[in-house]
């Protein structure tokens, strides 16, 4: 990975030279735009220049023609993964980011609606019907692009994204041949993809090392030695009477507490529960591409469900959870083992150490199945996007906004790290984070961010090879925050979390399964989608269950096809091989 996609050591250290050399800087600056000295107000500008071991963060120029005078309000629904409370007594509306940029850029957001999961599609819906749109669509999905394109309801922003993107804005799109595919229609592009950070969403194994030396077994590198940890996990009581092997969900191909893992070890994936019928698409022999959820391997692998919900690997009730209602599974230390992203260690890991100091979990590779280790590759040019209603009379502000961010959130020797005493206090120069309730251990400073555009898949993984260069560096050339960090490395979570993440981006490639069919939801897809996501997550929950046959998965194939789905293929295919025309 090094030599592909990262800095060279030395370009490091001298990164993070400079971010320690600002303590050597006066504590002032030249604007009161980025903070400037007695009018350094802490709700407002982030950085803590005037205490002994702060920084400064240099905040990026303000954009040619911002601010705008008098501030525009500009309204955008805010997608969120999971409930979190924004602390201070701030709102999504009101806290330090979006009173900055007010400051700064003349932009007031506004919240037009706020929704968990799948609960935006049913605003999104409600917000269609009625006409009552937001100025800004926050991830709206293939679904809801096809949707707001065939009422003629999105702004076609292509001339306006080519004069006022920023190169970096631009860089990572531009590279990837298949970026702009969920936006682009008649060769315009009517939205922005979202990124996120490569491998953002893989799964690795999260596993107990304390329940593993109970029961004298080492880390699973099979199915086979997987499933024989966890019964033992379960005969050995280790959670108390209801231990389960893994934290599970009815989402079996999920965001978090997932079993994607597993069941991509066969050979194939079924689709996630939140409903998405474009989930995986791959070629057959054909060269046609194919619903994976239909591929006979699917079956093989919840044969092997089925045994384990009745052997009381997978808890009685999984079936009664979202994935966040899983992650209690481990807080409680119910489960030893937890298939989730790298950054689980900030909320189910942390959860269970705080309410058991003598839990000590593990991070490790996934377990090779039958046909090897696989599992759902997590695109970081996402099928969600973000676009503008038709109309929207700040498109051009609002991308001069998003290359000030990219500048902010990209670009590490800004030292952005959040806002004094709403993400961390600082304190005779010893740095200690805040973390949110709702989210143990978690109050990151881009909650507060407001549509934002990700930028460089590799950032995240950039800023650890940082933090590995800050701990080469004498002690006294560090600002509290830095020591702070380094200090993490061996006391805290900060060394488990950097090994997660770089674990997760190192297979990436070589692991993930990747859909291949990469555009807007084609009719067929909006018409019998629903229904036919409903009829495979019954089918597919109710043999892991017991409550149907195994065999009920090959009546399910039928009727995916009678009711749609052939149609839908038909589609897919259709756009497939216009590709190469």
């Amino acid at each position: 990975m090094k030599g592909k996609y990262s800095l060279s050591r030395r370009q490091f250290l001298q990164a993070a030279a400079v971010g320690a050399g600002m303590m050597m800087m006066p504590r002032f600056f030249l604007a009161r735009a980025q903070g400037s000295g007695p009018d350094f107000d802490p709700t407002i500008w982030p950085g803590s220049p005037n205490k002994p071991g702060g920084w400064t963060t240099q905040l990026p120029p303000v954009p040619e023609g911002l601010p705008l005078d008098p501030p525009v309000a500009i309204s955008a629904n805010r997608a969120v993964g999971v409930p979190f409370r924004i602390l201070n007594n701030y709102t999504s509306e009101n806290n330090p980011f979006t009173r900055m940029i007010k400051e700064l850029m003349g932009i007031e957001w506004k919240v037009k609606w706020e929704a968990v999961g799948e609960e935006g599609q049913t605003k999104f819906q409600l917000a269609l019907a009625s006409g009552d749109l937001p100025d800004v669509f926050d991830w709206a999905g293939p679904r809801e692009l096809a949707q707001l394109l065939e009422a003629d309801l999105l702004e076609d922003i292509t001339d306006v994204w080519e004069a006022t993107a920023s190169p970096q804005l631009r860089a990572a799109l531009d590279a990837n041949p298949f970026a702009w595919d969920y936006v682009r229609h008649n060769g315009r592009i009517y939205g922005v993809p979202v990124i996120e950070n490569a491998a953002q969403n893989d799964m690795v194994m999260w596993i107990r090392q304390d329940w593993l030396d109970q029961v004298g077994m080492s880390v699973p590198t099979t199915v086979e030695e997987f499933e024989a940890v966890a019964q033992a996990f379960v005969d050995a009581k280790l959670g108390g009477p209801d231990t389960v092997g893994v934290a599970a969900s009815a989402y079996l191909n999920t965001w978090i507490n997932s079993l994607d893992p597993i069941i991509a070890g066969f050979g194939a994936l079924n689709s996630p529960h939140e409903g998405s019928v474009t989930a995986v698409w791959r070629q057959d022999a054909n060269g046609d591409l194919a619903f994976d959820s239909l591929r006979p391997e699917v079956k093989d692998a919840l044969a092997v469900l089925r045994r384990w919900y009745e052997s009381g690997i997978l808890g009685q009730d999984f079936f009664t959870l979202d994935p966040a209602q899983a992650v209690e599974t481990v807080i409680g230390n119910k489960a030893g083992i937890s298939f989730s992203p790298s950054w689980f260690d900030r909320w189910g890991v942390s959860g269970s150490m705080g309410n058991d100091p003598a839990a000590q979990w593990i991070v490790a590779d996934i377990p090779a199945g039958p046909a090897g280790k696989h599992k759902t590759w997590s695109n970081p040019f996402r099928e969600a996007s973000y676009a503008f209603r038709k109309g929207f009379p700040y498109v051009a502000e609002v991308i001069k906004y998003w290359n000030w961010c990219a500048q902010l959130y990209q670009e590490l020797d800004r030292r952005m790290h959040g806002w004094e005493g709403i993400n961390y206090t600082l304190e005779d120069g010893v740095y200690r984070p805040i973390p949110n309730e709702d989210l143990p251990d978690q109050n990151p400073w881009w909650h507060y961010f407001f549509t934002f555009v990700g930028t460089d898949p590799l950032k995240e993984f950039k800023k650890n090879e940082q933090i590995l260069a800050w701990a080469e560096l004498p002690a006294e050339d560090l600002d509290a925050m830095q020591k702070y960090t380094v200090e993490q490395l061996n006391t805290g979570l900060t060394k488990l979390d950097i090994e997660a993440y770089n674990l997760a981006v190192a297979k990436t490639d070589e692991q993930g399964i990747r859909n291949e069919f990469n555009a807007l939801a084609t009719p067929s897809m909006i018409t019998y989608g629903a229904d036919l996501a409903s009829l495979e997550n019954q089918t597919v929950l109710g043999i892991v269950t017991g409550q149907k046959p195994l065999d009920e998965f090959d009546t399910f194939v039928a009727q995916w096809k009678q009711l749609g789905g052939d149609e839908i293929t038909r589609e897919v295919n259709e756009w497939w091989h216009s590709r190469s025309e």
